[in-house]
């Protein structure tokens, strides 16, 4: 879930580089390798683990663990797994996947379908995967060809599908309609400036794609036409423009810092995490005079673990168990802070812990020489399957 939101924040960051800095630029090629590069970063950014943020601190080091709490044994047998139960954010967006998994099977399945029977308007003409389909009008229009050949030479057709996936699995970002709307874009910029410069007049090329646009039009949905309405206000804009200076490329070289930065930051989102830091002024004790105590004892500590935790669901699809270990300090006040993981077999069972943990009710709190202090404890929680 973490790794899920990091993704689409980071996202965002960089489709925000790219509209202020970027977007009016005529590198065409450059800003389509960054759009697509940038998803690719946002991904994976979150697994980059970088050790100095995971070095232990001085204070946890040549430490022996004593107060160790008994064993907590969780079965699957103890989550009555229903649909009432299920997270409804969850379903919500498993029905968005599946509406979007299945409109881009019938968009992929269309254009194909397009493309075997080479159903083309005279004036028309599109690429998809390496195939040039051109109407019986427009074969006679250097413009067109030019602008298709290209389109297919560089498979824009693949960034296509590729951010269409996107938009399946990240469906709820609106930054990926975004993004597809300007990779589309790109495309076609792209193209035309390799028209324009072949048909030898910018202007004889802008006449030539207004009358086009407004000729019947068959899109291929996935592929490429020349004359595609929705774009022509923005590809004659684009195509008026003068060429960007070569200090423009100055601007590329900042993603760079800005990459280095949500490294950074994630890998600090983590460490905070795993572990949240002692104060080196502030003394956290092993062993005390006067041990913490849950109210009500150990039993009722373990009554209360017990009914509240749950086994997680991805675990159990997985038929992953095993031993989740953690550590906490019982505060002066008796709160639960600095909850740790040590080792655990899943993501989402260490996450059940945590949450369990933090959840507990305050402790009576542990005393040296008659004061109230910090003291640390570790407990093992035990997630295992039903044999049968």
């Amino acid at each position: 879930m973490e790794n899920f939101l990091q993704i689409n924040l980071y996202l965002v960051v960089f489709f925000a580089f790219y509209w202020l800095f970027l977007r009016k630029e005529t590198f065409f090629t450059a800003n389509r390798f960054y759009l697509i590069l940038s998803v690719l970063a946002s991904f994976i950014i979150p697994t980059i683990s970088i050790d100095y943020f995971n070095w232990p601190s001085d204070q946890f080091e040549n430490t022996v663990w004593i107060n160790d709490l008994p064993e907590l044994a969780v079965t699957s047998k103890q989550v009555a797994t229903s649909i009432a139960e299920v997270d409804f954010i969850q379903i919500i967006y498993v029905l968005g996947l599946i509406f979007f998994s299945l409109r881009f099977i019938f968009q992929f399945w269309k254009s194909i379908q397009l493309v075997r029977k080479s159903a083309v308007e005279p004036f028309s003409a599109y690429t998809f995967l390496g195939k040039l389909i051109v109407g019986e009008k427009a074969l006679s229009s250097p413009a067109v060809l030019h602008h298709e050949w290209i389109h297919m030479k560089r498979w824009h057709s693949l960034d296509q599908i590729f951010f269409e996936l996107l938009k399946v699995f990240l469906w709820v970002n609106p930054i990926v309609y975004l993004l597809k709307r300007e990779i589309q874009l790109i495309h076609e910029y792209e193209a035309d400036a390799y028209a324009s410069k072949r048909v030898g007049s910018k202007a004889e090329y802008a006449a030539t794609l207004i009358s086009a646009t407004f000729q019947i039009n068959s899109e291929v949905l996935l592929g490429h036409s020349f004359n595609r309405p929705s774009s022509l206000k923005s590809r004659l804009i684009m195509l008026s423009k003068h060429n960007s200076k070569k200090q423009v490329w100055l601007k590329y070289t900042l993603t760079i810092p800005l990459v280095l930065c949500l490294i950074f930051l994630s890998n600090l989102a983590i460490s905070q995490v795993k572990e949240d830091k002692v104060p080196s002024d502030d003394v956290v004790f092993i062993e005390v005079e006067e041990k913490p105590e849950f109210v009500g004892g150990v039993k009722a500590m373990y009554k209360f673990l017990g009914e509240n935790i749950k086994y997680p669901q991805a675990a159990i699809k997985e038929n992953i168990q095993g031993r989740v270990t953690a550590q906490f300090i019982v505060e002066r006040d008796g709160s639960i802070n600095e909850v740790k993981i040590l080792n655990g077999p899943h993501p989402d069972m260490n996450a059940e812990v945590v949450r369990l943990l933090r959840k507990m009710p305050n402790w009576k709190p542990g005393k040296q020489q008659g004061k109230p202090v910090r003291v640390y404890y570790t407990i093992p929680v035990v997630f295992s399957m039903p044999k049968n």
